[in-house]
C-alpha cells in the first residue's frame, strides 16, 4: 500500500543562495572638509520551491507547489552627499503556498479547485534614529528616518467546471480573493532639518524642520470576486467561436455593473495561414495600494509639523510658529468606478519552412480568471 502511494506522488525541489555587494562612493562636503569614501551595500537572497503532483486515482490529481524567499539587503541608501551614518537595511520574507486539485469527472466533465496563500513581509530599520540632517548639495546626515513595516496576506479560492461535447466546450468558475495588509510607517517621526548652505548650518540657521505625526499603524482589507462563463464553438474544421461574459466586483468601492462581453475567432484560410481575431471589454480592480493610501493621508490619520526658520537644535525652544497640515491628502470620489478597456485584436500567423512569424494575440482564454 505505502509503495503505491510513493509511485504514485512526483516532488521536485529546489534551493538557490544568491550574495553581493554594490559600491557606491561618499562624495561631500563636511565643516571639516572633503569626505570621500567607498561603501559597500550587501544584498542577501535565499529562496526556496518545492512542488508536485499527486495523482490520488487514475481520474484526480492533486498539485502543489510552496515558494520561499529571504532577502536581507544591509547598509543601503548612502553614497553622493548620503553619509554613512544615513545606512538602513532591510528584511523581507515572502512565501507563497498552492494547492489544486483536478477531477475528470466523466468523459465530457473535469472540475478543478485551486487554494492559494501568499504572505509577503519586509521590515525598513534604519542604522540611526537620530534627527535627519540636510544641508543643500553638501552633505546629508542623521538616520534615514524610514522605519516601516509590511505584513500582507492574499487567500485566494478558485473554481472551476468544464463541459465538452466535442462542436461545444464550455468553461465556468469563479475566483475569490481575500486581502488582508498590515502596515507601520515611522517616516520622518523623528524630524528633518534643511540648511540652504553649509555657512547656514555651522552658523546653526535651518530653513525649515519637519516632522510627521499621527498614527503609524495601519490595517485593511478587501475581498474580490470574479466569475466567468465561457463557450467555445466548433463552428467547422477550419473556424472556432468563442463567446464570453466575466464579472467582477471589489469591496472598498461601490461599482457593482462590471459586466464584460468578449469574443473571439480563429479561422485557418490555409494548411499554413490562421487569422485570430477578438475583443471584448476588460475591467481592471482597485489596487490594495490605493486604497491604504487613502486611508493612510485621509487627512486626521497622520499630519506634518513644518516650522519656518527654527531655532536649532531644538525647534521648538523659542516658540518658533509651526503649522500642521496633511502629509497628503486624498479624498475618495463619490463617483469612483473601476476603469476598463475596450479592445480588439484582429492577426494572421503563416507557418514557412525557414521559420514561423509570431503570433502576438494575446487573449486566446481571455475570460478565466488569471492563474500562475
Amino acid at each position: 500500500m505505502y509503495k503505491r502511494i510513493l509511485l504514485l506522488v512526483t516532488v521536485f525541489g529546489a534551493i538557490r543562495d544568491s550574495e553581493n555587494g554594490n559600491t557606491d562612493t561618499v562624495r561631500a562636503i563636511l565643516p571639516q572638509g572633503l569626505l570621500t569614501q567607498a561603501v559597500v551595500m550587501p544584498s542577501l537572497s535565499r529562496s526556496g520551491n518545492l512542488r508536485g503532483q499527486w495523482a490520488l486515482t487514475s481520474n484526480n490529481t492533486l498539485t502543489f507547489n510552496a515558494d520561499y524567499q529571504h532577502i536581507n539587503n544591509r547598509n543601503q541608501g548612502i553614497g553622493g552627499f548620503n553619509l554613512p551614518e544615513r545606512a538602513w537595511s532591510r528584511k523581507g520574507q515572502n512565501t507563497e503556498y498552492q494547492v489544486r486539485d483536478t477531477a475528470i469527472l466523466t468523459d465530457r466533465l473535469v472540475h478543478e479547485i485551486r487554494f492559494s496563500y501568499r504572505r509577503d513581509y519586509a521590515h525598513t530599520l534604519p542604522d540611526t534614529s537620530a534627527t535627519s540632517i540636510n544641508v543643500l548639495d553638501t552633505f546629508y546626515s542623521g538616520g534615514a528616518q524610514n522605519d516601516s513595516i509590511n505584513d500582507d496576506r492574499t487567500l485566494e479560492v478558485w473554481d472551476m467546471w468544464m463541459y465538452s461535447t466535442g462542436v461545444w466546450n464550455f468553461k465556468s468558475g469563479v475566483q475569490v480573493l481575500r486581502r488582508l495588509n498590515h502596515n507601520v510607517n515611522y517616516n520622518n517621526f523623528g524630524g528633518t532639518y534643511t540648511f540652504s548652505t553649509l555657512a547656514d548650518y555651522m552658523a546653526g540657521r535651518p530653513v525649515t524642520f519637519s516632522i510627521n505625526e499621527g498614527n503609524p499603524f495601519l490595517v485593511d482589507s478587501q475581498i474580490e470576486l470574479g466569475t466567468f462563463f465561457q463557450s467555445d464553438w466548433k463552428v467547422t474544421n477550419t473556424l472556432d467561436v468563442t463567446i464570453g461574459l466575466r464579472y467582477e466586483a471589489q469591496g472598498n468601492i461601490r461599482d457593482d455593473n462590471n459586466i464584460d462581453p468578449r469574443i473571439g475567432f480563429a479561422y485557418q484560410t490555409s494548411q499554413r495561414t490562421v487569422i485570430r481575431g477578438g475583443g471584448g471589454v476588460f475591467h481592471a480592480r482597485l489596487p490594495q495600494n490605493n486604497v491604504d493610501q487613502l486611508l493612510r493621508f485621509d487627512g486626521t490619520h497622520q499630519r506634518q509639523i513644518v516650522i519656518q526658520f527654527p531655532s536649532f537644535p531644538d525647534p521648538f525652544v523659542d516658540g518658533s510658529s509651526a503649522t500642521s497640515t496633511p502629509i497628503s491628502l486624498r479624498e475618495r470620489s463619490p463617483n469612483l468606478v473601476t476603469p476598463y478597456t475596450m479592445n480588439v485584436s484582429v492577426l494572421a500567423r503563416t507557418e514557412s519552412a525557414s521559420r514561423d512569424r509570431p503570433d502576438s494575440f494575446v487573449g486566446c482564454d481571455p475570460w478565466s480568471p488569471s492563474v500562475s
